[in-house]
């Protein structure tokens, strides 16, 4: 489990009533818990336990925002990524893929 990711600052400036007093500036860092651990695996359905499965390999755009999804047999080079971003990749793959009721796909965990 990754520790927590800097999202950015809180700032506070707070006084003793109304000003008559010293002014004390509190910055806080906001930290966010990203947990990124999991994969997203795909079978396809009328295999069933003959062939290995698939993994989720994320596609990026230099700014990181997402473009799409391919599905490779190495289990090492796919993506690991947070619960949000595994269902995003199961419901683009559900909307853009014609055959996707042909597959089962699921978010796992990465030990699994």
């Amino acid at each position: 489990m990754k520790s927590p990711a800097f999202t950015g600052w809180a700032f506070c400036i707070s006084s003793w009533r109304f000003g008559l007093g010293p002014f004390t500036f509190y910055a806080a860092a906001i930290m966010e818990n990203n947990d990124q651990r999991y994969l997203v695996q795909q079978n396809k359905i009328s295999d069933g336990d003959k062939k290995p499965p698939v993994f989720a390999k994320v596609m990026r755009s230099k700014e990181g925002v997402f473009e799409g999804v391919s599905f490779i047999k190495n289990k090492e080079k796919a993506t690991i990524m947070t619960v949000t971003q595994a269902q995003e990749v199961i419901d683009w793959a559900k909307k853009k893929k014609a055959a996707a009721h042909e597959y089962e796909t699921k978010i796992i965990c990465l030990g699994q």
